[in-house]
């Protein structure tokens, strides 16, 4: 997230702090087993049902993505995003996106043009740059005549937009020259200090559009960054893996075994934390009402093996050593009808 959002690279951070993390997180965890821990209990059953779960949800996504109704299949950024080539890959869908534009008729090309500059102008200037820099590539990419006509709405859209909004893109302009050696890294201080942008208006690019250009041009940026399919599917979905094993220690070593009420009610918490975080990552992309229903049913599928493993394997003196457990909250709870 910090690389979609706040433009610190994924693959520095792996580097720096991904894989020191693991290493100590393994180590940690033969540990406890060496000590037969407790919490080694919650920690092995929370990841077995973890991963079970993944599988669960991805029985469900993976209908949704063959219906269209995701942006693109989330491994596959995850494994762009990792190696470093999420800004390629979304800079070739602004370019297709300004191919696609360029066949539209003037008067809605123009009214497109609008929305979109006036939308670009309220992003971060990392993200701005990475999307601008895709707009001109597709710009280079047109005939010259269908180039400078499209060129030339730009200029007259700028001249209507607000000082601020204009200033904005123009500086970005600048940076995107080719005598300027200004870079889309930064330092993880730097991205920690970037606000994130709060948009206004409609969000440009109807999901499903988004989906058929991502799809459109994904194996070229492939090719263009040298890179093979299996790898970017092989690290995004160990990303995918380890994210849902995570999400299954979570629960065990907040509620030990829990029970099936808040099997779902975590299902239910992980959808509401993707539900905020996708349109924060994709912010060109404009969701559809009905985006909520294919990820609800997958993360209610998720909880079954997460619950499942949970109160199969996970003993009573193991969820003792629960963070419930140890604050007392197990008898609030009960009273509650969750325990």
């Amino acid at each position: 997230m910090l690389d979609r959002i706040k433009g610190y690279p994924a693959p520095r951070f792996v580097r720096t702090q991904g894989l020191a993390a693991l290493a100590a997180f393994g180590a940690l965890l033969a540990y406890a087993v060496w000590l037969r821990d407790p919490i080694a209990d919650l920690v092995v059953w929370g990841a077995v049902g973890g991963v079970f779960a993944t599988i669960a949800l991805d029985a469900v996504r993976l209908t949704g993505v063959k219906m269209r109704m995701f942006p693109m299949d989330m491994p596959r950024m995850f494994g762009l995003i990792i190696l470093g080539m999420a800004s390629a890959f979304q800079a070739n869908i602004m370019a297709k996106m300004v191919q696609r534009l360029a066949a539209e008729p003037r008067e809605r090309r123009t009214a497109l043009l609008r929305e979109r500059m006036a939308f670009l102008a309220q992003l971060s200037p990392i993200r701005r740059r990475v999307m601008m820099r895709g707009m001109m590539k597709g710009l280079a990419a047109l005939p010259a005549d269908t180039r400078l006509e499209i060129q030339s709405e730009q200029v007259g859209i700028l001249a209507e937009l607000p000082d601020a909004s204009r200033a904005a893109l123009m500086r970005t302009i600048d940076e995107l020259m080719p005598t300027n050696p200004r870079t889309d890294s930064v330092s993880l201080r730097e991205a920690l200090a970037i606000k994130t942008e709060r948009l206004r208006g409609p969000r440009p690019i109807p999901m499903r559009a988004f989906n058929e250009v991502a799809d459109a041009v994904f194996r070229p940026t492939l090719r263009e960054k040298g890179a093979k399919m299996a790898t970017v599917l092989l690290v995004g979905y160990l990303y995918h893996f380890v994210n849902g094993a995570s999400y299954g220690i979570a629960y065990t070593m907040l509620f030990g075994r829990g029970s099936w009420t808040l099997a779902f009610g975590w299902g239910i918490f992980v959808w509401l934390v993707m539900m905020i975080a996708m349109p924060v990552m994709m912010p060109m992309i404009r969701f559809p009402k009905t985006f909520p229903v294919v990820p609800l049913l997958a993360h209610l599928a998720m909880a079954v093996p997460i619950g499942y493993f949970a109160l199969a394997y996970v003993g009573p003196s193991a969820s003792e050593a629960s963070l419930v457990a140890g604050l007392g909250l197990g008898g609030w709870l009960r009273g509650l009808g969750l325990l």
